[in-house]
């Protein structure tokens, strides 16, 4: 099975961005942009997809956790990239996630098994909820 996830920018609820309509990742270069050195291969994947563009970002604050990155945001310094699956699980008053276009940030996500007949009830849930979410 494979699926895709965006990565979408959040940040405070006063912070500018949260006004702009039709917001655009070119719009976001001039904001400092918090990082999670922890998982460089979404960072990569974002950098990568703003250099087609020509885009970049301001990768101001290299934080050790997402979680650490978003805390930082939530006070209103900067914003942070995250992907849907981690902004739909949180619950952290204050901060807002915007959709972004141009371009889309995704990160493929993959689910390799053996035959179904080998499958637990267990297994066989958590595909379903990962088709679910994914589509």
């Amino acid at each position: 099975m494979r699926a895709a996830d965006t990565g979408i920018p959040g940040g405070n609820r006063a912070h500018p961005f949260v006004e702009q309509p039709d917001l655009k990742w070119s719009e976001l270069k001039h904001y400092p942009v918090a990082y999670n050195i922890q998982q460089s291969g979404n960072w990569l994947k974002i950098q990568c997809a703003m250099d087609d563009e020509h885009i970049r970002l301001n990768w101001f604050h290299q934080i050790q956790s997402i979680l650490g990155a978003l805390m930082l945001v939530r006070k209103g310094d900067g914003l942070a990239v995250v992907l849907r699956c981690a902004v739909e699980a949180l619950c952290i008053p204050d901060l807002v996630f915007r959709e972004v276009s141009a371009p889309d940030i995704y990160r493929e996500i993959g689910i390799l098994t053996r035959s179904s007949s080998l499958q637990t009830i267990d297994v066989r849930e958590f595909i379903e909820v990962i088709r679910r979410q994914f589509g």
